[in-house]
């Protein structure tokens, strides 16, 4: 496309109120953390066999087929059929893996945090580094699942097995893994909703 690129052309359709599903076909690893930013179903890196293709296709045809079922659902029920492309998308995240591009699955995300310019995602046992500010990935999560426990960390609340007391009004959570992490008092309030009965004392 001669004076602009595949971001550009996305930004356009943006502007148009038009959200296609997006597989991007590249030699460069570079711009993925781009793509992570505008919701594509995938990411493709040259070379690829036909597997990989296919798995991306399938992936793209997975989700057209569930947004329309649900925009039939919605027409029965007089609701609109678009819905943005964050929402249609937000159960999976992009990772870059040693120049393979992952996308991972929201819900065996176990722990997200700040590491300088970086993320830290924690997935499965794994830890993938992602260039990216942790409030922009916190924005992309479900907040139903996923809370702010610390300025530098985001859990899964389904990975909890225990919460200990500490001082000053803090917390220590530990997660399936055994995995310890401090909830600071300043985000205490936030892991409310998800807790039944008193706080521990």
């Amino acid at each position: 496309m001669p004076e602009r690129n595949g971001f550009d052309l996305l930004a356009s359709f943006e502007a148009r109120g038009v959200h296609p599903f997006v597989i991007f076909v590249t030699a460069y690893a570079e711009y993925a953390v781009e793509a992570f930013g505008v919701e594509a179903v995938d990411y493709l890196l040259k070379p690829f066999d036909d597997e990989r293709f296919a798995k991306a296709i399938a992936r793209a045809r997975s989700l057209l087929v569930k947004e329309r079922g649900a925009g039939e659902e919605s027409s029965n029920t007089g609701a609109s059929t678009e819905r943005p492309l964050a929402t249609r998308l937000r159960d999976r995240l992009l990772v870059n893996d040693g120049g393979r591009v992952l996308f991972v699955p929201a819900r065996e995300i176990e722990m997200v945090q700040a590491a300088g310019k970086h993320v830290k995602i924690f997935v499965n046992g794994h830890c993938y580094l992602a260039r990216q500010a942790l409030r922009d990935v916190e924005a992309r999560l479900d907040n139903s699942h996923f809370v702010r426990v610390h300025r530098s960390t985001i859990i899964n609340v389904e990975q909890i097995t225990e919460l200990h007391p500490l001082f000053h009004g803090d917390y220590e959570i530990v997660l399936k893994r055994g995995t310890r992490v401090t909830l600071s008092r300043r985000f205490r309030g936030r892991i409310l909703p998800f807790l039944v009965g008193p706080w521990p004392t």
